[in-house]
């Protein structure tokens, strides 16, 4: 008798060539949710969920890039979120997202995506800007990039292109009380006090 992850074992260890896409999808379609949810055996399901969760996002991703690379946009975007709803921490998917929005034109969909990663993330961790992966980050600032490209191209004035990003590339920075008399803030000076 298999199980359903033995079945998605296969499919996905076999996805090759032309039978590709399909195996991929049928693993896929396997998914539910995340692996081992609601399982009590704890010394068994530990070494496992995480084997599972990576083979979950590979299959989606291999299916999301395939998919795009045809330029199917919506199926690249169900793949990448199936794979979310069994490896929901997978931010190469994330990027996968980022990219079927890019290329669909549609730029809120990009800025979308960013927030759900910024706050899947932020859920675990107040310093999220390093928690985000390099290559996924680089995804987004290039969909960025070419959407202020765009606005520059439409409007003739980087400054309504770069305007209208501004409500999500604010930066936290402390803020410092300012210095009696006036003057401007900062941190205390060393070997002073307030």
């Amino acid at each position: 008798m298999g199980t359903d992850w033995d079945r998605f074992q296969w499919l996905k260890r076999n996805a090759r060539g032309a039978a590709a896409a399909d195996r991929l999808t049928e693993a896929l379609t396997l998914v539910r949710g995340e692996p081992l949810t609601g399982a009590e055996d704890w010394a068994w399901v530990l070494p496992n969920i995480t084997e599972m969760r990576c083979a979950i996002g590979d299959a989606a991703q291999d299916m999301a890039q395939l998919r795009l690379e045809a330029q199917d946009l919506p199926r690249a975007t169900a793949a990448a979120r199936q794979g979310l709803r069994g490896s929901p921490w997978d931010q190469r998917l994330y990027g996968d997202l980022m990219l079927a929005a890019h290329k669909a034109g549609n730029p809120a969909g990009v800025i979308d995506v960013w927030s759900e990663l910024r706050a899947r993330l932020e859920d675990e961790d107040d310093d999220v800007d390093i928690r985000i992966d390099p290559d996924v980050r680089a995804i987004y600032e290039r969909c960025e990039g070419t959407l202020v490209a765009d606005l520059r191209g439409l409007t003739g004035h980087a400054s309504l292109a770069c305007a209208s990003m501004v409500h999500r590339r604010r930066p936290r920075q402390p803020t410092w009380p300012r210095r009696g008399g006036g003057g401007g803030g900062g941190p205390p000076a060393p070997g002073t006090s307030r």
